[in-house]
C-alpha cells in the first residue's frame, strides 16, 4: 500500500461521510467531483501542491499545527507567543500549505463558519508588518490563491494528523485493523469523531472551493486580478 493509496482511500472517508450526511446539495457539486478526481490522481495531486509558486514561496515548516508549537503564556494563563518545533518536514513552497494545515488541525466547523476571513486578514495584516522594509508579501487576493491551489495538500496531512489527534487508549492497531490492508488503521483511528470532523473539512474546503490544484493563478499579470495586488511594505 503506497502512500498515495492512503491519501485517496483516507481521504474519501471525510467525503464520503459528507455525501451521507447532505448528499442533495453536495453529491453533484463542482468541487465534489474535483476533489475527487484529484483523489484519483493524488501522486501528481501532492506533488502539484508542492511545486514552488513564485514569487510567494517561502521556507515551508511543513507540519505545522497546535502540537508542533511551543506557547507562552501571560499571567492570566493566555498566549503571547510561540515557539514552532519538529523541523523535520522543512520545504519551500507556497506559504498557504502552512497556513492551511495549521487552520484545519486547530479550528472547528463554528470556528470555520464565524471568523475564516478573520482569521486570514490577520495572517496577512500581521505578515505585512513582521517583515523587513522593502519586501513584498501577498494580500489577502493572494492568499486567497494560494488556498486554493494548496489546501488539498493541508488536508493531506489532515486526514492522518488530526485521526491520530483524536485517537483514544483504545485505537490500538490490533483491535483496528480488521483486514491485512494496513490502510483500514488509519481509516479507523478516531473512530466516529475523526470522521465526522473530516467531513466537515471537506464541506469547508469545497464551501471555498479550495479545488485548483496545478492551475497557474499567476500566469498572465494583464489577466490576472491577484497579480495586482501585492502589498508593499517600503520605508
Amino acid at each position: 500500500m503506497s502512500q498515495h493509496d492512503i491519501f485517496k482511500k483516507c481521504g474519501k472517508r471525510g467525503v464520503d461521510r459528507l455525501l451521507d450526511r447532505d448528499g442533495e446539495r453536495y453529491r453533484d457539486h463542482v468541487h465534489i467531483r474535483r476533489l475527487n478526481k484529484l483523489f484519483d490522481d493524488s501522486k501528481n495531486t501532492l506533488m502539484q501542491t508542492l511545486n514552488g509558486r513564485e514569487p510567494l514561496s517561502v521556507i515551508c515548516h511543513g507540519d505545522l499545527h497546535r502540537e508542533t508549537l511551543m506557547f507562552q503564556y501571560d499571567e492570566h494563563g493566555r498566549p503571547y507567543d510561540a515557539l514552532a518545533v519538529d523541523f523535520f518536514m522543512l520545504h519551500y513552497g507556497s506559504p498557504a500549505l502552512d497556513l492551511a494545515s495549521f487552520l484545519y488541525m486547530s479550528t472547528t466547523q463554528r470556528v470555520r463558519e464565524m471568523h475564516w476571513d478573520e482569521l486570514l486578514d490577520t495572517y496577512c495584516a500581521a505578515l505585512a508588518v513582521s517583515v523587513p522594509p522593502g519586501v513584498c508579501v501577498p494580500g489577502r487576493a493572494e492568499i486567497d490563491a494560494e488556498m486554493a491551489a494548496t489546501t488539498v495538500n493541508a488536508f493531506a496531512k489532515t486526514m492522518i494528523g488530526l485521526p491520530f489527534l483524536l485517537r483514544t487508549k483504545n485505537d490500538e492497531l490490533d483491535s483496528l485493523v480488521t483486514s491485512d490492508d494496513p490502510v483500514d488503521y488509519f481509516l479507523a483511528l478516531g473512530g466516529d469523531m475523526a470522521t465526522e470532523c473530516l467531513a466537515e473539512i471537506v464541506q469547508h474546503l469545497v464551501d471555498m472551493g479550495y479545488t485548483d490544484v496545478g492551475r497557474d493563478l499567476h500566469s498572465d499579470p494583464a489577466e490576472n486580478l491577484i497579480s495586482k495586488q501585492f502589498v508593499h511594505i517600503c520605508d
